[in-house]
C-alpha cells in the first residue's frame, strides 16, 4: 500500500510540478486544433488507409513467399489380396481397413522479371496517397474548429453589444415613462411605443446568440473532446496573428506542400505503376518446386510387378513409403486481350489524373489570389470600422442623453443605437472571417503560416 501511494505521489509531482506550462496551457485556438488532430474521427479514419496500403505492399511481397499446397484425407478401403497369379488380384469385400492420403505441392518463386516490382511500387504510391489524405483532413479539421472557436467568441462579444444595447433601452423607457408621468411634453407615447418596440427585440436576439453559443460548443466537442469554457474566452476579440506574405511566395510553397497536391502526384505514379503491372502479367514467373505423395492402404496387398500399378501404396505393397520430387519451372497465365484491357483502363485512370493536375496548375493558384486578396481586403475593413464603432458609439450616447433631458427624438436613440450595433457586428464579423480565412489559406499552402 505505500509502494502504491508513493508511485501516486511521484505520478503528481511529475504532472503537476515539473510541467508547468502543460498544466497551465491557455486553451487557444491552436490548443483545440491540436486535439482536433488527436481526437476527430475523420483524421483516425483516413489514418486506417495507410495501414491498407503497408498490407498491400507485404502482398506484392508475398510473390516471393514459399507457397504450399495440400490435400489430405482418410477413407475406408476394402481388402485387395494376391493370388497365385501374378498378374491378378481377389477383392474381399468383407474385410475394410483406413486409406491414408497426403498431397503436398511445394513452390519457391525466383524471379518475376520486374513484375512484382511494380505492385510494389504501386502499394508505397498508394500509401503515400493514403499520408496526403491524413494530411488533408487534419487541415479539413483546422478550419472547422477555426469556425466553431472563433463563432463562439464572436457571439460571446455581440452578446455583450447586446446587453449594452439593453441598458441604453432600459434607461431610456425609464427617462420616458418618468417625463411622461411628470406632464412634461417632450416625450410622447408614440415615443414610448417606438422605445417599446425595439426594447422586446433584445429578448430575440440573446435567444439566438445563445443557441448559437450552444451549437457551436456542440460541434466543438465533437471535434476535439473539448469544450470551450468562459474562462478561455479573450477579453477582446482579435485577428489572428499571422505573419502574411505575398502571392508569389505562397505559391511556391502551395505546389511543394498541399497535401491535395501531392496526393495527385502520388496517385499518378501509383496509377501509373497499375498500369504497367496489368501489361506484365502476361510475363511468366520463374519457380523452384517440388512435391510429396503419400498413400498407404494397409489392406491392399499386390504383386511385386513392374507392370502392375498399386494406386494405394506410395511405393509398393509392403513398403508403404513416400514418393515425391523437385524441379525448376516457369508459370504464367497468358491472356494478352485481358491484360492490355486492364492496361488500357489504368491508362484512361491516369489520363485522368493528368488532366486534374493541369487543372490544379491552372486552378489552385486563382484560389490563392482569391484568398489573400479576401484577407487583404478585411484587413482593411477591420481598420476602418474602429473608426465608425467610435463615431457611433458617440452618436448614440450623444442622442441617449439629449433624450433624457429632453432635447432629442427616440428615433435619434434608435438611429445612434442601429448605426453602433452594425459598426459593431460589422467589425466583430471581419475578424471572424479574417480568421477562418486564415484557416483556409493553411489548407491551401500546406502550411501553419500563424505565429504561435
Amino acid at each position: 500500500m505505500k509502494k502504491i501511494l508513493f508511485i501516486t505521489i511521484i505520478f503528481l509531482i511529475n504532472s503537476f510540478l515539473l510541467n508547468p506550462e502543460e498544466n497551465n496551457r491557455k486553451k487557444d485556438i491552436h490548443y483545440f486544433i491540436q486535439k482536433g488532430w488527436e481526437y476527430h474521427s475523420s483524421i483516425k479514419q483516413a489514418k486506417f488507409d495507410i495501414n491498407k496500403y503497408k498490407n498491400l505492399e507485404l502482398e506484392a511481397f508475398s510473390v516471393f513467399s514459399p507457397k504450399i499446397n495440400g490435400m489430405t484425407w482418410l477413407a475406408p478401403m476394402y481388402t485387395i489380396n494376391k493370388t497365385d497369379d501374378m498378374y491378378k488380384t481377389e477383392a474381399n469385400y468383407k474385410q475394410w481397413g483406413p486409406y491414408y492420403h497426403l498431397d503436398l505441392e511445394f513452390q519457391q518463386p525466383v524471379y518475376a522479371f520486374t513484375r512484382v516490382l511494380s505492385g510494389i511500387k504501386a502499394a508505397r504510391e498508394g500509401r503515400k496517397v493514403a499520408e496526403a489524405d491524413v494530411e488533408i483532413a487534419m487541415w479539413g479539421v483546422a478550419k472547422e474548429i477555426r469556425t466553431y472557436y472563433y463563432g463562439i467568441i464572436f457571439a460571446k462579444t455581440m452578446l455583450k453589444t447586446v446587453e449594452l444595447a439593453d441598458n441604453i433601452l432600459t434607461n431610456a423607457l425609464k427617462e420616458a415613462k418618468k417625463s411622461i408621468d411628470e406632464g412634461k411634453t417632450e416625450v410622447s407615447e408614440v415615443d414610448l411605443d417606438k422605445l417599446n418596440y425595439f426594447y422586446a427585440q433584445i429578448p430575440i436576439n440573446k435567444s439566438f446568440i445563445y443557441k448559437s453559443i450552444e451549437q457551436a460548443q456542440m460541434a466543438l466537442l465533437l471535434s476535439t473532446g473539448e469544450k470551450l469554457e468562459d474562462s478561455d474566452i479573450p477579453d477582446i476579440f482579435n485577428m489572428e496573428i499571422a505573419d502574411l506574405k505575398d502571392f508569389e511566395y505562397y505559391k511556391d510553397i502551395m505546389f511543394q506542400k498541399r497535401p491535395l497536391f501531392k496526393k495527385l502526384n502520388f496517385g499518378i505514379n501509383a496509377t501509373r505503376n497499375l498500369m504497367d503491372l496489368e501489361y506484365k502479367s502476361m510475363i511468366p514467373i520463374l519457380f523452384l518446386g517440388g512435391y510429396i505423395r503419400y498413400n498407404v492402404a494397409p489392406t491392399v496387398y499386390q504383386h511385386h510387378n513392374s507392370f502392375m500399378s498399386n494406386n494405394y501404396n506410395t511405393v509398393s505393397s509392403e513398403g508403404r513409403g513416400i514418393d515425391g520430387g523437385f524441379a525448376a519451372g516457369l508459370f504464367w497465365q497468358f491472356d494478352p486481350l485481358k491484360s492490355v484491357a486492364r492496361g488500357l483502363q489504368k491508362k484512361a485512370d491516369l489520363d485522368k489524373l493528368l488532366e486534374l493536375k493541369n487543372y490544379a496548375i491552372d486552378g489552385f493558384p486563382v484560389q490563392l489570389f482569391k484568398t489573400l486578396s479576401d484577407l487583404n481586403d478585411l484587413k482593411v475593413k477591420i481598420d476602418n470600422l474602429k473608426g465608425a464603432i467610435q463615431n457611433a458609439q458617440s452618436w448614440m450616447f450623444f442622442a441617449a442623453n439629449a433624450y433624457a433631458i429632453g432635447g432629442g427624438e427616440a428615433k435619434d436613440i434608435m438611429e445612434g443605437l442601429a448605426a453602433y450595433v452594425k459598426s459593431k457586428t460589422d467589425y466583430y464579423m471581419a475578424i471572424y472571417d479574417y480568421n477562418k480565412l486564415i484557416g483556409e489559406l493553411c489548407e491551401i499552402v500546406g502550411i501553419d503560416i500563424t505565429v504561435k
